[in-house]
This record gives structure tokens, C-alpha cells and sequence, in this order.
């Protein structure tokens, strides 16, 4: 407990007396001082040792506050970063549609830019992405394979990458799945489509 003043402390004044040795004699009395004060120190004591410490506190509060502002600045900087660099994606993955676009409406494309732009279609998933590039190669006269689950295997057309046990007979050779899409040009095919094929046994 501290103590805010010596006051506080409890003082006790008395006296200890024995019984004379010899009759007639008076008793012998010793003065007695008890005290709850710690030895050596007063309540003004003990407040100040706690006082000494109080700049260390409030230095140790301050840093920890500086420490946890410095990290939040820290990670709203990368979320800013990681927000203009997909912004900045966006923007370039626009100029690229718009200058193939333009360079379809001006005549078509070389077989090396088809490829390169086959390779950018199978980075998305989204079905309207894909309608864009087919809309963007039709000038090209290449245009997305007619291909679903349930056709037959075509070696000329498709490539298969996956094999699963047809649990039908009737499935033996036929299309599971169209994992990449394939492009003709008329007759001819400019891109086989990968697939996954049912195999009976």
C-alpha cells in the first residue's frame, strides 16, 4: 500500500514493565514505541520510488503507440500499392483489347498475334472475356471451337490431357470435360482443344 503521508502510519506509544526482584521495590518500565511504517522509509517515500518510475511508463506507452501507428501506415501503404497495381493491369489489359480490336477492324491479325492472343484468353475464366475475343478475332476469321462434354474424341481437334474411368460403356471415347478452348479458321484448326476423355476398363 502506499502511503501518502507519515500520518497514516499507525504509532503506538506504551510501556513494558517487570516485577521488581526484591518486595518494597518498584517495578522496572521500559517505553515502547511499535510503528506499521516500512523501517527506514516514510509514506512520502514510498510515493516518490513509485513516481520515479512513472517516465518510464508513460515512455514505454508512447513507443508501443508510435510502433502500432507505424505498422498500420505500413499496411495501408501496401494495400494502396496492391490496389494501383491491379488498377494499373486493368488499364493495360484494356489498351491491349482496344489496340487488337483496332487492329482487327484494319485488316486481321498475323498467326503470331492470334497465338498471343489465345494465350491472354486462357489466363480468365469469364465467359464474357472470351466472347470479347472471339468478337475481337472474328475480322480473322478465327473463331472459338464448337466443343462440349458428351462428343466424341476427335484426334484432329482435340488433344486429350486428362483420362477418366467411364462408368458407362457408352461414355468409352467421348468428351468429360473442355479444359482449354480450340479455334479454327473455316477448316482448318488453328488451336486443338484440350479435354478430358471418358475411357471404359
Amino acid at each position: 500500500m502506499l502511503l501518502d503521508d507519515p500520518r497514516d502510519c499507525t504509532h503506538i506509544m506504551g510501556e513494558t514493565c517487570t516485577e521488581p526482584q526484591k518486595i518494597g521495590e518498584p517495578p522496572v518500565c521500559t517505553p515502547v514505541h511499535v510503528s506499521d511504517c516500512p523501517k527506514g522509509s516514510s509514506g512520502f517515500d514510498l510515493w516518490g520510488s513509485a513516481l520515479s518510475w512513472a517516465p518510464w511508463v508513460v515512455t514505454g506507452i508512447l513507443l508501443l503507440s508510435v510502433i502500432a501507428l507505424l505498422v498500420l501506415f505500413l499496411i495501408q501503404m501496401r494495400r494502396t500499392r496492391d490496389a494501383e497495381a491491379a488498377a494499373g493491369k486493368a488499364r493495360a489489359d484494356a489498351v491491349a483489347w482496344q489496340a487488337a480490336a483496332n487492329q482487327a477492324a484494319a485488316g486481321g491479325f498475323s498467326q503470331s498475334t492470334v497465338n498471343e492472343l489465345l494465350e491472354l484468353g486462357d489466363l480468365t475464366d469469364s465467359e464474357a472475356a472470351k466472347e470479347k475475343l472471339s468478337q475481337v478475332l472474328a475480322p480473322s476469321g478465327v473463331a472459338r471451337m464448337a466443343v462440349a462434354a458428351g462428343d466424341p474424341f476427335n484426334d484432329a481437334w482435340h488433344r486429350s490431357v486428362e483420362r477418366r474411368q467411364a462408368t458407362d460403356h457408352s461414355q468409352d471415347r467421348t468428351i468429360a470435360a473442355v479444359l482449354r478452348d480450340g479455334y479454327v479458321s473455316g477448316s482448318q484448326v488453328v488451336r486443338v482443344a484440350d479435354v478430358a476423355v471418358w475411357m471404359a476398363g
